[in-house]
């Protein structure tokens, strides 16, 4: 019985140490954002890049077409 459990735990291990999903890396340069503007952070959510930037606006791309979709003026 004790070699059907060590059995399992191997199989399970191999399972999910083979699973080939990674992160995701998205690198905020490679968006198009206003020259003057410097990212202060980024995040991937959902298939979605926000960016904020140093002049207060937080701007949502679509990370697979790398095309603006919102924007949030933190200083209104």
């Amino acid at each position: 019985m004790m070699v059907l459990g060590v059995g399992a735990v191997i199989l399970l291990m191999l399972v999910r140490l083979s699973d080939n999903r990674g992160p995701v890396l998205v690198h905020p340069d490679v968006f198009e954002f206003p020259i003057d503007v410097e990212t202060v952070g980024y995040s991937v959510i959902n298939g979605y890049t926000i960016l904020v930037g140093d002049d207060g606006v937080i701007r949502v791309y679509a990370s697979d077409t790398r095309e603006l979709v919102d924007t949030l003026d933190l200083n209104e």
